[in-house]
């Protein structure tokens, strides 16, 4: 069972209001340094390493590997100490290792670090500090330093500004301003904004590569990210610093949720439609307030000028359902604004005429929020 929200049917409302006052354990730790690792090359194997020697009194390490790797189960059984934790299991799906590491840990503010990325040892120190200085009841639901983005052509900075103002439509206002890859995930979230995000993920219907934004967006709906000075986290783009590769990712994400390729040409499209019925929904209003509907709207003028802009066409010649994917693509096209309930009568039309199976279930869970 899910520390937080208990596992529930897709169709069923969320108990926000019990999820945010229970507990299972009490925690321990202001801050709890988050591993699910799947990698098993030896730059993986040296940034776990690094993770595990940032482990102190204040700082908890939790590591779970699923990569089913016997040699690097050996090497991490020599990790476990007081203040670092190892689970190893076999291969599991993303999400249900994030559960794992998760349910492993103790702390009030959560900081997960991807296989592949690294950590400023300074700045998370003082990320912890900082964390354990916000009090309880203050609206904030993250914290983050500036972040290093590392790619083929070097090494930029990123900082995310105006993500601390009162309004919850300016902070989304100001996230949506910001043209760097989404980076919210790796600063340091409340516990109970991760547990929330990691039932909520596990209830959808598809799991697609801009899930992660539409989750900040309901981040932000909910609290305020406050800005630290020091830099803390260098993430690496990997596949993501082109854009054939990020289009080759996102096409891999739709086609193991077992939908036709010609899907990616409705992309900002279903972001748009998703987030904006998370935000405006009864389920998540004790949460998000009464400018739920105004940053829904928001959400979706910023999904129809990305879908506007953002040609994915390259590549779709012959693919099935391309005519029925064009047709669509071009009745939005034409649309002055977006309108999340057709919308998602739309997608649904397309997705059942193209014979994926979970098409009523996508209709009914975006609907039914």
């Amino acid at each position: 069972e899910r520390r937080g929200l208990a596992p529930l049917g897709p169709f069923h409302r969320f108990q926000l209001k019990a999820a945010r006052a229970r507990r299972s354990r009490q925690s321990a730790m202001t801050l709890s340094l988050l591993m699910p690792t799947n990698r098993a090359s030896v730059p993986a194997l040296s940034k776990v390493l690094h993770v595990a020697s940032l482990a102190s009194a204040d700082i908890e390490v939790v590591i779970a590997d699923n990569s089913g790797d016997d040699a690097k189960r050996r090497l991490l059984d020599g990790l476990r100490s007081d203040t670092v934790k190892v689970v190893s299991t076999e291969p599991t799906a993303p999400r249900v290792n994030a559960q794992r590491v998760l349910d492993e840990s103790s702390g009030k503010w959560i900081q997960f670090i991807a296989d592949d990325d690294y950590l400023i040892e300074s700045g998370l120190r003082k990320l912890a500090s900082f964390a354990e200085s916000i009090e309880d009841g203050s609206g904030v639901v993250a914290a983050t330093g500036g972040f290093f983005v590392e790619s083929p052509n070097g090494v930029s900075s990123l900082r995310y500004v105006g993500l601390d103002a009162a309004r919850g439509v300016d902070r989304l206002r100001a996230f949506v301003s910001t043209a760097a890859p989404n980076l919210l995930y790796y600063g340091a979230l409340r516990r109970d904004f991760v547990e929330l995000s990691l039932v909520l993920q596990g209830q959808l219907p598809f799991n697609l590569s801009y899930h992660d934004q539409v989750i900040s967006a309901l981040m932000l709906a909910v609290g305020k990210v406050l800005p630290m000075p020091q830099y803390v986290y260098l993430y690496d783009l990997g596949g993501w610093s082109t854009r054939n590769g990020s289009r080759a990712i996102d096409r891999g994400y739709q086609q193991r949720a077992g939908l036709p390729l010609s899907t990616d040409l409705l992309q900002w499209l279903m972001c748009g439609a998703e987030g904006a019925s998370l935000l405006a929904s009864a389920t998540f209003q004790d949460l998000v307030g009464r400018e739920g509907p105004l940053m829904a709207q928001l959400w979706l003028d910023h999904n129809h000028n990305r879908f506007r802009h953002d040609n994915r066409s390259e590549g779709l010649q012959a693919c099935p359902w391309l005519p029925q994917a064009r047709a669509l693509h071009a009745k939005w096209d034409r649309k002055a604004r977006l309108e999340s309930g057709e919308l998602l009568d739309d997608i649904a039309a397309f997705l059942r005429e193209a014979g994926v199976e979970q098409a009523d279930a996508y209709h009914q869970f975006w609907t039914g929020l």
